[in-house]
């Protein structure tokens, strides 16, 4: 792709684009190559030379979607090179990172990526063969990255398994905080063995440590959790959400649920709805199982109905929107600190410390990248 790129720039200024689909650790990636392209002297514009999709490979839908994509930017811009990157395995050639210096994210909260790659193998997931073996960015690389943060206020440092950070993911947050003196410190999506007694007791010493964890759990049912390659159980993720209940004032959790996984019954089904319920989650993001290739799972018996997915699905989510509303409404007395990130429609929109989106009307005021209650 380097070369690429030098031979455009050789004959005028790039004009560029980047598409992202899927979750934060794409997002950051994003940032990071829109701003190493920025230094290097390429414009953001509408109407690109350069199109970079960050692509998604999670679900069948996913991979449908960045293809339609690509196909109407191909229709859309017949002269502009697209480039393809991220969860797929036309992407399995990385964009180089390694000198990126982060500018200005367009966001209120910055993402950074502080991890790449998993060696786990679930049973239904194909990021281990597009992202490869666990990598860790150094330390220090981060610490640089986010003290480069001229006007923000928020950092999320994200990965694909950022649980898996070489040294220990507890470290590394020691090392942000005595570091750096960015206001709001957020992470990713982590699984819930992940949280140990001592990141837990960082949480709990500093506010600056956001009280919100968005945990990969993927199902309540032990069976269903065995069969995936999940290395905890149903009481391992009550007794960790139980601790953090105890010693982090406000904290709040959100969650990664899959239904339909092969040999999903009904009994196994109702057993992720009594998690939701038990724990109090303020969101679930539910997936419809897909089998996608090379998976341990895309080859397993008992594969379920789609209809039956579609039924499971749809009562997940309505379930979710009942228990997060309760989930919510107890903080709903008490004043958490926001951060103001956009304004629709006269009223600004911000997430609390503990990750409840929330919105107010204060007419003309300019409250962009502030924290108040």
């Amino acid at each position: 792709m380097i070369q690429a790129l030098k031979m455009m720039k050789a004959k005028k200024v790039v004009k560029f684009n980047i598409i992202t689909f899927g979750c934060k650790l794409n997002q950051a990636e994003s940032d990071q190559i829109s701003a190493d392209l920025i230094s290097k002297g390429y414009i953001k514009d509408s109407s690109p030379d350069l199109v970079i999709i960050n692509a998604c490979a999670v679900t069948h839908k996913a991979v449908r979607e960045v293809r339609q994509k690509v196909s109407s930017l191909k229709r859309k811009f017949p002269h502009a090179k697209i480039k393809v990157y991220g969860c797929t395995e036309a992407g399995k050639k990385k964009y180089n990172l390694s000198n990126v210096h982060i500018t200005e994210p367009s966001r209120s909260r910055a993402l950074i990526k502080v991890q790449d790659g998993c060696n786990n193998f679930c049973a239904y997931c194909i990021v281990p063969y597009l992202r490869g073996k666990p990598t860790s960015i150094p330390g220090s690389r981060i610490i640089a990255q986010i003290n480069s943060l001229k006007n923000h206020k928020e950092v999320v440092l994200t990965g694909v398994n950022i649980g898996l950070y070489k040294g220990g993911l507890a470290k590394l947050l020691e090392k942000v905080l005595k570091q750096t003196d960015i206001e709001r410190i957020r992470l990713g999506s982590i699984w819930p063995t992940h949280i140990t007694s001592d990141l837990i007791k960082l949480y709990a010493g500093s506010d600056r440590f956001m009280p919100h964890f968005h945990l990969s759990i993927q199902s309540g049912s032990n069976k269903i959790l065995k069969k995936m390659g999940r290395t905890y159980t149903r009481a391992t993720i009550k007794k960790i959400t139980g601790q953090c209940k105890k010693k982090i004032p406000n904290i709040n959790f959100t969650t990664d649920l899959i239904v339909g996984f092969p040999g999903e019954t009904d009994k196994d089904f109702n057993d992720s709805c009594d998690l939701v319920s038990s724990i109090g989650f303020s969101k679930v993001h539910v997936f419809k199982y897909s089998a996608r290739p090379k998976t341990r799972a895309a080859t397993m018996p008992d594969q379920i109905d789609e209809r039956v997915k579609q039924v499971r699905s749809r009562e997940l989510i309505e379930l979710s929107g009942i228990v997060g509303k309760k989930a919510t409404k107890k903080f709903k007395t008490k004043k958490l600190p926001v951060l103001w990130e956009d304004k629709v429609d006269g009223y600004w929109y911000g997430f609390t410390s503990n990750y409840i989106r929330k919105k107010k009307k204060v007419g003309k005021k300019d409250l962009k990248n502030i924290i108040s209650s």
